[in-house]
């Protein structure tokens, strides 16, 4: 896992307005500029928040993409995924 890249994406889309506009404008973009693996890459985009804060990925930071609305994940159903009581595909 690339914590770093992760963690600055994440810490990026809370303090960056102008950055969290272009990601959701798309984030298809905005995740192939980082410096990611393939695997990295498709658990973003698949929501799989418990994957990446198995890896290591700080539960706070992951948070983000749900306050965002970013990869299908809402308040509502973020604390479901990251405990893995819904399968993410």
């Amino acid at each position: 896992m690339s914590l770093y890249v992760l963690h600055k994406f994440l810490c990026q889309l809370r303090n960056d307005l102008d950055f969290q506009k272009r990601v959701q404008s798309d984030p298809e973009a905005a995740i192939k500029e980082l410096r990611l693996t393939d695997e990295e890459r498709d658990a973003i985009r698949r929501g799989d928040v418990k994957k990446l804060y198995d890896t290591g990925v700080h539960a706070y930071l992951l948070q983000q993409l749900s306050s965002s609305r970013l990869f299908g994940l809402t308040r509502e159903n973020y604390f479901p995924r990251i405990r893995g009581e819904v399968k993410v595909e």
